[in-house]
């Protein structure tokens, strides 16, 4: 192997060198613990927008920007439990609404499940998504999370109000 190729070699569990080449993610989940190692310029975001990371949803993570409608929101609110993010989840929520979520529980819940796909299925209204999340879960389990979700603009920010649960 050419060592221009590489971008580090991870060792699992004392085993072989895997080398992981810029192009890919490699998500390893080992003892509940998630390891990403990405090349963000040319890492897909993770919404499925088609567009990379760095000019999809990480504006609206690092406050760069807010989501400029639900759609754009409930695309980085995925992102956000895909990188995961529950920091940027909880700043999402409604105010009103935070105290019936917990950080830690957001944050938890992104890392012990794999976030694979998100499916827009329709948005009826400007302040509704219906959505499909794809993920495995910490049993290696394939799951849909099925929402049909409900957000507020209040001072020229989208927030996240609600969802129904679907299926």
């Amino acid at each position: 192997m050419a060592k221009a190729n590489l971008d580090l070699i991870f060792y699992l569990n004392g085993l072989k060198p895997v080398p992981i080449d810029t192009r890919f993610v490699l998500l390893v989940k080992k003892y509940s613990c998630k390891f990403v190692f990405e090349n963000k310029l040319k890492m897909n975001c993770p919404c499925c927008s088609g567009k990379t990371y760095e000019e999809c949803c990480k504006p609206y993570h690092t406050g760069e920007k807010h989501a400029p409608t639900a759609e754009a929101l409930m695309r980085s609110r995925f992102s956000a439990f895909a990188i995961p993010n529950g920091e940027y989840l909880m700043e999402t929520t409604l105010p009103g609404k935070r105290k019936l979520h917990n950080k830690k529980d957001l944050q938890e819940w992104g890392e012990i499940n794999e976030w694979t796909k998100l499916e827009i299925v329709q948005t009826p209204a400007l302040n509704h998504v219906e959505f499909k999340a794809y993920y495995t879960d910490q049993d290696g389990n394939s799951q849909v999370h099925h929402e049909f979700s409900v957000f507020q603009k209040m001072h020229d920010r989208w927030y996240y109000v609600s969802g129904e649960f679907l299926d």
